[in-house]
């Protein structure tokens, strides 16, 4: 898993805002809930993920991770991680690939 951070696209700090992990942002649904978040005005503190490190949606987030693709037998860690480590309160999914994955994971990953 590698991160990064860019230039904040929703306001800075992500200190009292809601914190949101969008993933698929290389997708057309990944970069259009970033759309909606954007044009919502909600203060959020917007992390993406994508499998593919030169995906678009990674450059208009506050933070970004290349992660594996879904089927790949560490994506349930990595993204376990992220969701620790950027202290997540809400998963948006926007790959269709990730759904079932997500759904699957998704007792352990509350936990």
């Amino acid at each position: 898993m590698s991160s990064f951070s860019n230039s904040p696209q929703w306001g800075g700090v992500a200190t009292g805002r809601v914190r949101i992990l969008v993933t698929g942002v290389g997708g057309n649904v990944g970069q259009g809930i970033l759309k909606a978040l954007r044009a919502s005005g909600l203060a959020s503190w917007v992390v993406g993920c994508d499998c593919h490190p030169l995906s678009v949606g990674l450059f208009a987030v506050d933070r970004g991770y290349v992660v594996p693709p879904a089927p790949h037998s560490s994506f349930a860690h990595v993204l376990a991680e992220i969701l620790i480590q950027e202290k997540i309160q809400l998963v948006l999914v926007g790959a269709d690939a990730e759904t079932l994955a997500i759904s699957r994971l998704r007792d352990s990953l509350q936990q």
